[in-house]
């Protein structure tokens, strides 16, 4: 049930771009949820290519080996759809892949609902936010 007394914060449409998660890409209700809070916050949504299903960004956390649990609780995702992805990379590595993929985000602003995404937008060079940062500052 809606907090019908919780009080948005009014960003006064700024544009902030939209950061989806590779661990929730079929997460269409939770990409919405996202989307509507930050519509109640008065925010102008950039949308990159990849966004929704088509993501294929979580940070750095896809250059470096996973926890050996996330394989054995998801192998469909964490093996099967994991192809290429949680390869060993150097923290130089890392940084240049990041600073890369940032290079594409035309806003000053970035959002993710994802610590790992946070991270790696972060890493990058990105002002990035957690959305819970905007709601609760």
């Amino acid at each position: 049930m809606a907090d019908k007394n919780f009080s948005y914060p009014n960003l006064q449409g700024e544009k902030i771009t939209v950061q989806d998660c590779w661990r929730q890409k079929e997460n269409r209700a939770e990409q919405n949820a996202v989307r509507g809070i930050l519509t109640k916050m008065n925010v102008k949504i950039v949308e990159l290519g990849e966004n929704f299903g088509r993501t294929k960004f979580c940070g750095y956390s896809l250059y470096q080996p996973q926890p050996p649990r996330n394989a054995k609780l998801a192998p469909k995702r964490f093996v099967e759809n994991a192809k290429g992805f949680f390869e060993e990379h150097t923290q130089e590595e890392k940084e240049i892949l990041m600073k890369n993929y940032c290079k594409q985000i035309q806003t000053e602003k970035v959002v993710a609902y994802c610590h790992y995404c946070v991270r790696g937008l972060k890493l990058g060079g990105k002002k990035t936010f957690h959305l819970a940062e905007l709601l609760f500052e």
